[in-house]
């Protein structure tokens, strides 16, 4: 796992994460993912109305600034908030109203590194709900001259018949050593997430920058550029004239079937000697956002007989590329599932 691409930026986060008035890390890595999950809550129901800024930079396959945009976050309850992205004549604004109700309007499209920011900055911990269905390993990742404590999340009742795990072979949180403050998000087949100096909000920490990468380049980085309280009534609040009830998205979902047809380059996995030395088949199935590009960008494991047979897809499928898949004419990022036979025949 190639993670030194952004060292210094942790070590920069690390260095001040020890200043703060929080809870001490706990030490074992379920209790950390709990721990983080209520200290990033900002947006508990009993939060306080804020607005969020944050600029951001993309970067070019020779990590040259490319474009650049904003994203802005008015909250004043789960129920009641407003997002909108701005990239030149690009812009999606969604508000979510009383009872629920979504308006959009929008202009262009976002790719999968814009659209997911705002998770960056408020949810990069997965909600607590989820962790019944997961095993949580401890793991000590070097940041620099750091150690970071890290926990990595594994998917309940996944056999493991092979080992040891690497850290972000599932996904991997790390944290700062002496408090529940994340500083890298670590997962084969998506991108690496770094998370630099924090701020305090509301008693909450927020991450004062974000930067991805993806095949050890960086694609993406982003900077908070304020925190601020709003009242219940703010106008930004009030959906646009022209907003509608129709449901947006930046990408579609696509049967498994119509992605496989549309496969273009790709070795299909080799079957591990551990599996077939322990009759082990089956299939394992993963969920892949597939860009405008035709490449694989976000790649999770849902299900497997074992870990070896989920290794040897994971490793594979990451690399496989497909033809752009078009929706009225102009490609779109496509969420679809990906099978993976293993038979013995």
């Amino acid at each position: 796992m190639r993670i030194l691409w952004f060292a210094g930026l942790l070590a920069c986060s690390l260095a001040s994460a020890g200043q703060t008035p929080l809870a001490p890390l706990p030490t074992d890595p379920e209790s950390m993912m709990r721990a983080a999950a209520t200290s990033y809550n900002l947006e508990a129901p009993d939060s306080k109305p804020w607005h969020m800024r944050v600029t951001y930079q993309l970067y070019d396959a020779k990590e040259q600034p490319a474009e650049s945009g904003s994203l802005e976050y008015w909250w004043v309850s789960p129920e009641r908030n407003r997002q909108t992205l701005t990239r030149g004549s690009a812009v999606s604004s969604r508000w979510q109203t009383a009872g629920g109700k979504y308006l959009w309007v929008s202009r262009g499209r976002f790719n999968f590194a814009e659209t997911g920011l705002r998770d960056q900055f408020l949810s990069a911990i997965p909600a607590p709900d989820t962790f019944a269905k997961t095993t949580f390993l401890k793991e000590e990742v070097k940041f620099g001259t750091t150690q970071a404590p890290c926990a990595m999340l594994v998917p309940k009742g996944l056999r493991m018949d092979v080992g040891p795990v690497e850290p972000g072979l599932f996904p991997t949180y790390c944290f700062d050593p002496t408090a529940p403050v994340l500083v890298a998000r670590l997962a084969w087949g998506a991108p690496t997430i770094g998370y630099g100096r924090f701020v305090l909000f509301h008693g909450h920490p927020l991450a004062g920058s974000v930067t991805e990468y993806e095949s050890g380049k960086k694609i993406l980085s982003a900077k908070l550029e304020g925190m601020n309280d709003i009242s219940v009534d703010d106008p930004a609040l009030t959906p646009a004239p022209d907003a509608t009830d129709r449901p947006w998205d930046e990408s579609v979902g696509v049967a498994s079937g119509v992605m496989a047809g549309k496969r273009l380059k790709g070795s299909n996995p080799d079957y591990p000697q551990q599996a077939k030395e322990n009759r082990t088949s089956g299939t394992v199935v993963l969920r892949a956002l597939i860009g405008t590009d035709g490449r694989i960008h976000n790649l999770h494991l849902v299900s497997a007989p074992a870990l070896s047979l989920a290794v040897a897809a994971i490793q594979a499928v990451q690399a496989w590329t497909y033809q752009p898949y078009l929706l009225n004419g102009n490609p779109v990022e496509v969420d679809t599932q990906v099978n993976v036979v293993f038979s013995l025949g």
